[in-house]
């Protein structure tokens, strides 16, 4: 896959970058910690580990930190960021798609949950950390090679079986919708909470070992 930038949106992000005095030489690892229109608890981790994962990645990383998102997602990225020490750079609901896009190309790497940008990285050839929950990974993960997939095997996971007609036989047997409600076998996400932060850095470190291909 191909995406083409117009010059207009490079330019935006490089002037964005240049206010939030991001150099050439910083790292910069962008998270996208919301899911559109299909932000939901059963496809989102849990916002205090983002915020903990932010914190980490500027303090044992020395990285500067980009939120990314849409209008939908400004909610949840401010929660996020009002949980955090360390101040990170905060694109949510300041970009249009195009410049989000931009501003994907201009970082490292991409942490996210299960979402479009998570696409949009794997396409711009940007390693990714991918936190899957109710979804199957091995249906909707990004594209390409170089990308870390965080899912737990559970006896109730992957379950996430609602319109989607190529997912696997096994998880419609397991789907949580009922009556257009998703409801979540062990009450407490578990497929999402049982993933800790460590397993989210240890993730990174190795997403910062994958060369690019941008």
């Amino acid at each position: 896959m191909i995406l083409n930038l117009a010059e207009e949106d490079i330019n935006y992000v490089l002037e964005f970058l240049k206010l939030n005095e991001v150099a050439d030489k910083d790292l910069l690892i962008a998270i996208h910690a919301g899911g559109g229109r299909y932000t939901a608890t059963y496809r989102s981790w849990p916002s205090e580990r983002f915020a903990k994962v932010a914190d980490a990645l500027i303090e044992r990383f020395g990285a500067k930190v980009l939120f990314i998102g849409g209008k939908v997602d400004e909610v949840a990225v401010n929660n996020i960021i009002s949980m955090m020490k360390g101040k990170p750079i905060n694109a949510a609901g300041k970009t249009l798609l195009k410049q989000t896009t931009a501003l994907i190309q201009k970082t490292r790497l991409l942490v996210c949950n299960n979402s479009a940008p998570m696409h949009i990285a794997a396409a711009l050839g940007i390693p990714t950390v991918s936190i899957f929950g109710s979804a199957d990974s091995r249906i909707h993960r990004p594209w390409g090679e170089g990308h870390i997939i965080l899912q737990k095997q559970l006896e109730c996971s992957p379950c996430y079986y609602p319109f989607i007609r190529d997912t696997l036989e096994e998880t419609k047997l397991r789907n949580a919708w009922v009556r257009n409600t998703f409801k979540c076998k062990t009450k407490d996400y578990r497929c999402l909470t049982s993933i800790s932060v460590e397993e989210a850095l240890k993730a990174v470190e190795r997403g910062l070992k994958v060369k690019s291909t941008k």
